[in-house]
């Protein structure tokens, strides 16, 4: 097995059957019928189709309820197509590759968790799997997940996000003070400036603060949160959405810790401070004058 990152350069055309217009079940045999009908009645009547042949299954629009999968070849043009018969044109970009001798395995392996270790967002609106051999051969079998168009910006921001705080670096002030949101006693969202101890990307950003202040208090009562970063240098903005836990733990708070904060607490074993641990779960970035949003 094994997992890469590759770019694709040029789009693919993709022409093939449509799941959708044969009207089959969204059941494994159903695969098995569609697959057995391209190979026998179409795939040598395909026009402009590529040599070396190179077949697909496409699985489409896989976050949606407008579910497809295409069985097909890659083409050198899309032509007028018959009644049972759609395409699909892959995009240049970057995608995982998977790679396997056992076709099984490409569907058990869980990519998203890959992805997640290795710090990867996946566009998850569709899947490929190809056969550089014929899907009735499944040496060389493989599959394609692209890898989200913004990538490249988040990861920019992310690094952003890592300097502007005390343990990233940034200079107590202006460059680690970030806006903090929370619910207030009345359910009106209340907004105020908090100093950021450390963050591991957007896995966490921790923040340091007296147990006794609003801010605890509020987030143990409703944990949804919002904080928001400007960065001057970069004139990039960082909204950020998600849930904050009260973390009181003495090693969280020894990692967290520094030498500033002996002015109010003294030590890390001082019990009336705490960590806010906000962990995101959307995210809304201006970024080389570009919006990009999405979920983490």
């Amino acid at each position: 097995m094994c997992i890469e990152i590759v770019t694709i350069d040029e789009e693919i055309k993709i022409t093939g059957l449509s799941y959708k217009k044969l009207g089959l079940p969204e059941t494994i045999e159903s695969l098995e019928k569609m697959w057995d009908m391209y190979t026998e009645k179409y795939r040598h009547k395909i026009n402009n189709a590529i040599a070396p042949l190179v077949e697909y299954g496409v699985n489409d629009c896989l976050l949606t309820d407008n579910h497809e999968y295409i069985a097909g070849c890659a083409v050198t043009k899309l032509d007028e197509l018959d009644e049972n018969w759609t395409s699909f044109i892959v995009p240049p970009g970057k995608y995982v590759k998977h790679t396997s001798r056992n076709p099984e395995e490409l569907h058990s392996t869980d990519i998203n968790a890959w992805a997640k270790v290795n710090g990867i967002k996946l566009d998850g609106n569709f899947m490929l799997e190809v056969y550089p051999n014929g899907v009735k051969n499944d040496v060389g079998v493989y599959t394609l997940r692209p890898i989200h168009a913004d990538m490249g910006l988040l990861k920019r921001a992310e690094e952003i996000l890592n300097k502007s705080t005390v343990h990233g670096g940034g200079k107590i002030g202006h460059s680690t003070d970030w806006v903090m949101a929370l619910t207030d006693e009345n359910g009106y969202p209340n907004a105020s400036m908090i100093t950021a101890s450390k963050a591991d990307g957007f896995k966490w950003i921790a923040f340091c603060i007296d147990l006794r202040w609003n801010k605890p208090k509020r987030a143990a009562k409703d944990p949804r949160s919002c904080i928001y970063f400007f960065d001057e240098d970069s004139f990039t903005g960082i909204s950020l959405t998600g849930k904050i836990e009260v973390v009181t733990d003495l090693d969280v708070k020894k990692q967290m810790w520094w030498s500033d904060l002996e002015e109010h607490f003294k030590s890390p074993e001082n019990d009336t401070w705490c960590v806010l641990m906000f962990k995101p779960e959307q995210y809304n970035i201006y970024i080389d004058d570009r919006t990009i949003r999405g979920n983490f």
